[in-house]
């Protein structure tokens, strides 16, 4: 078994033998899937089943040998996401908020070049779209990121960060300019009282 790599090639190894003592010759198929380079080398094109076939043709003295074949698996490579912590890690509650994922991941090269879709774990805590993260209630907000694969990658593993979304502080209640005034006329009327009683 191989795992496919750009340009990655392998050697036919063990190689074919005739009984005739005469060379023997190589073919490879689909070439979607591998090609033959030189001598014994094959070169992987994609994930999939490269079938080697081994032939020796005979001479004045020989007949023809029937051809041989091998099969070789060129498995999908694996791709790997990178998700750094979010920034900031806390955010505070704002009903109706919205922030943006900040870091967003990378993949590592090479890989499908498929896009990296953005989800939430927590849907009761918070919600994505694209790359933006709506807040619906304090709590853990776990975003995680996926990167889908292809016909020679497979799906890079689900890589996760959380963000914790606090309470926003309770609101200090304040008096208007017109309540200061009353609580003043309502204080001036109580000591007035306390006067004509001593």
């Amino acid at each position: 078994g191989q795992t496919y790599s750009p340009g990655g090639t392998f050697n036919i190894s063990p190689v074919a033998t005739a009984s005739s003592g005469l060379a023997v010759s190589y073919a490879v198929s689909p070439n979607t899937v591998c090609t033959l380079g030189s001598g014994t080398t094959v070169n992987i094109v994609g994930a999939g089943t490269c079938t080697i076939t081994a032939s020796q043709a005979g001479d004045g003295n020989y007949n023809a040998a029937t051809p041989v074949a091998q099969n070789v698996t060129i498995a999908k490579a694996a791709q790997t996401l990178t998700f750094p912590a979010q920034t900031p890690a806390r955010r505070t509650f704002v009903d109706g908020g919205t922030f943006s994922i900040n870091p967003v991941a990378t993949s590592a090269s090479p890989n499908s070049g498929s896009a990296i879709a953005y989800s939430s774990l927590t849907p009761l805590v918070c919600t994505v779209s694209g790359t933006t993260v709506s807040m619906l209630k304090p709590g853990t907000c776990t975003l995680a990121a996926d990167q889908a694969g292809d016909s020679n990658y497979l799906d890079a593993p689900q890589v996760t960060q959380d963000v914790v979304i606090v309470p926003a502080p309770t609101a200090i209640p304040t008096l208007s300019e017109w309540g200061l005034m009353l609580m003043g006329l309502l204080a001036a009327g109580l000591g007035a009282r306390r006067l004509r009683r001593l």
